[in-house]
Formats: structure tokens, sequence, C-alpha cells
């Protein structure tokens, strides 16, 4: 069988600069597969597909799928370790599959950390469930996600105003705050593009800084909203000259969502105006 992992998101933060190096692990009856590592972020893109063998007698016996979140952490010497975050038990009678190649359109289920925990995050998947002889159309290796997912150029204006209300985590008090707006986390690994990484500058002092930043980015995002990506901000602090820059927090902005509920606005405006000539 086949897992066709597309993307997580609001996943917990475990690194100190308050974000993740994600990757997925799923555990069958054979050796734990594992996804690539999406460096810096709380709302990884995937776009990968993973085969699997899972031993049941019937597919209707077949047990519920793992998929675990981990955090990878590298060490100074070279060698990987990772943190556990989350855990999705994905039941066959509750997910989207199909028993050939055929493409699904799959579906979100939630992540968590233990069984009977609040949620830490969703992850978007769905499966192709066939016979240990089947034979897929396309090896594994040229299976491309990202073709199955009509996307757009979309042009994005964000005017950053300020912060409110920010909390040192250490003794002194803020000094510098700034914004980091992980652009490159938007797009899916497979798709090369010009994306870097915004910020703002820390000049205003204190706890409630006024930035007045209108930053423009060009992004491709999917045209159906189940796609939508999420853009993952941090905030952190700028002390001694930048020296050191402790996190302060992080906040999630549904970028993909808020363009598709402005578009939807502005179609449903045009459809009036075109009402009253």
């Amino acid at each position: 069988m086949r897992a066709y992992i597309f993307q997580c998101r609001d996943i917990p933060a475990a690194d100190s600069d308050g974000t993740s190096d994600p990757f997925l692990e799923i555990t069958d009856s054979d050796t734990p597969k594992r996804t690539k590592v999406i460096d810096d972020n709380l709302n990884p893109i995937f776009y990968e597909a993973l085969d699997l063998m899972y031993e049941a007698n019937t597919i209707d016996e077949l047990p519920p799928f793992i998929i675990d979140c981990y955090d990878e952490d590298a060490t100074l010497i070279g060698s990987n370790d990772a943190d556990y975050l989350a855990r999705a038990t994905i039941y066959k009678e509750d997910c989207i599959w199909t028993d050939g190649d055929a493409f699904m359109t799959p579906k979100w289920h939630p992540l968590k950390f233990a069984p009977n925990s609040p949620a830490a995050g969703e992850i978007l998947v769905s499966f192709a469930i066939v016979e240990d002889d089947y034979s897929f159309v396309r090896p594994i290796e040229h299976v491309n996600l990202a073709e199955n997912v009509e996307m757009h150029e979309f042009q994005v204006s964000m005017n950053v105003l300020g912060m409110r209300g920010l909390q040192s985590p250490g003794i002194l008090p803020v000094k510098k705050a700034f914004v980091n707006f992980n652009l490159k986390g938007l797009v899916p690994p497979t798709i090369g593009t010009n994306l870097k990484n915004l910020k703002t500058d820390p000049k205003a002092p204190g706890a409630n800084p006024t930035i007045n930043t209108l930053m423009k980015f060009f992004v491709p995002l999917p045209i159906d909203p189940l796609y939508c990506p999420r853009l993952s901000c941090q905030v952190y602090d700028c002390i001694f000259a930048g020296f050191s820059q402790p996190i302060i927090g992080n906040f999630t902005i549904p970028i993909g969502d808020l363009i598709h509920e402005l578009k939807a606005e502005r179609s449903t405006e045009i459809k009036a105006l075109r009402t009253m000539v």
C-alpha cells in the first residue's frame, strides 16, 4: 500500500528558536518509513508518497495506520536525534483510500501527543490499499503529488502595523522585537521558487512596538482551499546589537484561506455590481 502525505499544520514547537524541523514516520510490518525533514516550520508541506507493507488476512482486518511526527535534532558531532511531537492514529473506516492507482483527495486527521490529550496539529493524507502482488503503474520515485494540486501565482501584500503586549522570556524587558515570516515554508520542497524569508527591522523599543512596514511577495498557492498553506511566523527580541535573539513567541497566518476568502468576496461584489447595471 501507499501513503500520500501532503502536509501538517499547527504542530508543536520543539526548538529554542520557536520552530521545529519535522519529519513523519510510519511503522508498518516491515521497517519504519520516513519522510524528508522540513526545516524550521510548524506547518510543514511534504508532498511525499511512501510505500508500506502491512500483514492482514483481509483489508477489513488491517490495523490502524500510525503516523508519528518528530522533530529532528542534529548534534554537533554529526549524529541525529529526534524528539517525539505527536501521533495520528488513522483507521481505514475514517480515511480516504483507493484500491489502485487513482488519485484520491486527501483528508485532514488530528495529531495528538497522547490518545486523550488535546489536538497537537493535523495531517493531510490519503492512502492506496492494495494486495501485496499489486504493481503500481508509477514507481514510488516518480510519484509527484504536486501535479495533482492546481496552483496559481498570487501577489501578497502585508501591512505589518505593530505588536502589543509582548512579554520577555527572561528577566530583562523586551528591547527591540521583530517578526520573521517563513515564506519558504509556503511551498512544497518539490517546487523550486525564489522565495526568501522576510523580517521586520528591530527598531521600535518596548513591549508595544509600532512597525508600519509594507511587505510584498509573489507565491504559488493551491486553488483548492483544502491544500491552502499556513504561514509560520516567529517573534524575536534583539538584544546586545543582535548578538542575542531570544524567541518571544510564534503565531500562524492562514494566508491561503485569507486569499480565497478575499477572492470570494470580490467575486460577490462583482456579481452585485453587474446586477445593478
